[in-house]
């Protein structure tokens, strides 16, 4: 698998994106649609299973290389329901990772 490259403006966009989402501000993602999808918890396993990570990474960085917010939120609402999930699940997973680190930086 080949490795992604971004321009430095779109890591500044998910940096700002994932910074925003750990203070529990969403701008991409309706809460409701997130409480609901996150109530139910998933195996870790078997989400990042080597069946699933094609997929997860797939969607994930077709989700990142959209520009701009707008062109985000059109691909988020023209995905399948799966998908939408499997992307919702990924990127809240990396903002509790995020959280997770910053907090044991700061002991």
């Amino acid at each position: 698998m080949s490795e992604t490259q971004f321009e430095p403006k779109t890591l500044d966009q998910i940096e700002y994106l994932l910074y925003q989402s750990t203070k529990g501000v969403h701008f991409l993602f309706d809460k409701k649609e997130i409480s609901q999808i996150l109530k139910t918890p998933t195996n870790e396993v078997e989400f990042f299973s080597q069946n699933n990570i094609d997929k997860v990474q797939t969607l994930f960085n077709d989700f990142l290389n959209k520009k701009t917010i707008v062109e985000k939120q059109i691909y988020l609402s023209n995905l399948d329901k799966e998908s939408f999930e499997i992307l919702v699940r990924t990127y809240f997973h990396i903002v509790e990772n995020s959280v997770n680190i910053s907090h044991k930086q700061k002991h």
